[in-house]
C-alpha cells in the first residue's frame, strides 16, 4: 500500500496534531466491577443452514440481511415466516455483487462491501438494492482498505504509515474520507508488528492458505461505530481507545488480563487455522482478501515446519479483527483463548472506554452482528454448517 509522497507529509502533520485527551483515572476505571453474562440459548434459530455467514444488519421490521461470502449470496431472513428472500445476484451489474462481505448500516439504508467489484452496493430500507457507490477515497491517492462505515456515509479508511521497506507491514494510519474531493481526516496511528510478511495464496479447491512469519504478535485494532466515533484498541497495553468526531479522545485504563502460553500444541493448531475458505481478490480500495507476493529474497515460512516461525512466548490479548462496535455504542472486544476452549469471550467497553463487562458466548458459536437488543450468532454443527441464530442482551 502507498500514498503519493506529496499526501503523506501533510497526513503525518495531521496525526501530529495534539487532540483534546480525556483520560479515565484508575479510580474511575474500577468504581465499577466488570459484569460476567453468559448467553446460553438463542430466542430463534432459523432452521436452514448457511455455508459461511460473513455479516448481518438487522432492519427496522425484525428481518435480517445476512451476506455468505462462501455462496456468495445475499438474503434477507424472516425468522418470523421461516422462509428467505434473495437479494440481487452475483455479477457486476447494478443490482449484482461479486464477493459479499461486510454489511454496514447508514441510516436506514444497508450498504454492502463488495471487494470483488471494488465497490459498495447500496440497499435501501427494505433491504432492495438501490444503486451502487465507488470507494471513493476524496484526494488520497494510492492503495487503501476499507474498516468501516458511520451512519452519514462516511469511510474509515486504512493507509501505510510510511513506505513499505522490502514487503513487510509497517503502521497503519486510520482516516476519515467524507467524499470526493473533500480531503480526509486523520483519525489515529495503530502500531502493527515490526518485520512481519503476511499474504495469502491459493491452494485449490476453494482454499487459501494464510501467511503470518509472526504468529500471535501484538497488533491494534479498530472498530467504527454509527455515530462516527473510532474505537482503537492497544495491543501493549490493552486499553481502548475512543476517537470522537470533534477530535477528542477518551482512553481507558488498561485491562488486566493473564497471558496465554504459547505452547506447542498452540502453535500446531494455528498453523492448521491457516488453511481457509475463500478466494483472492486484486482489489485494493474495497480492503479484499489479497495474495501478496513475499519481497524478493524472502521466503514463506514452511507451514509444516514450526521452527520457520517467530513464536512469542504468550498469546497477545486479543487477535486481529476482534473488535466490534454493538448497536447500543458499546465496544465487544473478542479474547484470545486455547485453542481447545471452545467457548468464545468478549470483553465490553462503554463510551468513556471502561470496561464494563465479559459476554460469554455458547460453545462452537461465532458472533456475526447485533441488532435492537439482541445478538445474532451462528451455531457450527458438526459438519461445519452454520445456523443463524438471535440471542437477546
Amino acid at each position: 500500500m502507498r500514498l503519493l509522497r506529496s499526501t503523506l507529509p501533510s497526513l503525518m502533520l495531521l496525526a501530529l496534531a495534539e487532540p483534546v485527551v480525556l483520560i479515565a483515572t484508575p479510580h474511575e476505571a474500577h468504581a465499577q466491577q466488570p459484569t460476567r453474562r453468559v448467553l446460553t440459548k438463542a430466542a430463534v434459530e432459523f432452521a436452514e443452514p448457511f455455508t459461511s455467514v460473513s455479516s448481518v444488519r438487522e432492519l427496522r421490521d425484525g428481518r435480517v440481511v445476512v451476506a455468505d461470502g462462501r455462496d456468495k449470496i445475499v438474503q434477507i431472513v424472516d425468522f418470523g415466516a421461516g422462509r428467505t428472500t434473495r437479494v440481487g445476484r452475483e455479477g457486476s451489474g447494478p443490482a449484482e455483487y461479486l464477493l459479499p462481505t461486510r454489511l454496514y448500516a447508514v441510516g436506514d439504508s444497508t450498504w454492502l462491501l463488495d471487494p470483488g467489484n471494488d465497490r459498495l452496493l447500496v440497499l435501501g430500507a427494505t433491504g432492495t438494492p438501490r444503486g451502487t457507490r465507488p470507494i471513493e477515497m476524496g484526494s488520497l491517492s494510492g492503495t487503501l482498505g476499507l474498516r468501516g462505515v458511520d451512519a452519514r456515509g462516511r469511510l474509515i479508511v486504512r493507509a501505510r504509515a510510511g513506505a513499505v521497506v522490502n514487503g513487510e507491514d509497517t503502521d497503519e494510519w486510520l482516516l476519515r474520507v467524507p467524499g470526493v474531493s473533500r480531503g480526509v481526516d486523520t483519525i489515529a496511528r495503530l502500531v502493527l508488528p515490526r518485520g512481519r510478511h503476511t499474504g495469502a495464496t491459493n491452494v485449490g479447491g476453494g482454499m487459501l492458505r494464510l501467511m503470518n512469519d509472526k504468529p500471535y504478535a501484538h497488533e491494534d485494532i479498530a472498530a467504527v461505530a454509527p455515530d462516527g466515533r473510532v474505537a482503537v484498541v492497544r495491543s501493549a497495553t490493552y486499553q481502548v481507545e475512543w476517537y470522537l468526531p470533534d477530535g477528542k479522545r477518551v482512553t481507558g485504563a488498561p485491562v488486566r488480563y493473564t497471558p496465554l502460553a504459547v505452547s506447542r500444541a498452540e502453535k500446531q493448531a494455528f498453523l492448521k487455522r491457516q488453511l481457509v475458505p475463500g478466494a483472492i481478490t486484486t482489489s485494493g480500495n474495497a480492503g479484499g482478501r489479497s495474495g501478496k507476493v513475499l519481497p524478493r529474497g524472502s521466503e514463506a515460512p514452511d507451514p509444516g515446519d514450526i521452527n520457520a516461525f517467530q513464536w512469542p512466548a504468550t498469546m497477545p490479548p486479543f487477535a486481529a479483527g476482534a473488535a466490534t462496535v454493538a448497536s447500543d455504542g458499546t465496544l465487544w472486544v473478542l479474547r484470545t483463548r486455547a485453542h481447545d476452549d471452545p467457548v468464545p469471550s468478549y470483553d465490553v467497553f462503554d463510551a468513556t472506554s471502561r470496561h464494563t463487562g465479559r459476554v460469554l458466548l455458547p460453545p462452537r458459536t461465532r458472533l456475526v452482528g447485533f441488532g435492537n437488543r439482541v445478538a445474532y450468532l451462528v451455531r457450527l454443527d458438526d459438519d461445519d454448517l452454520e445456523y443463524l441464530g438471535r440471542y437477546m442482551l
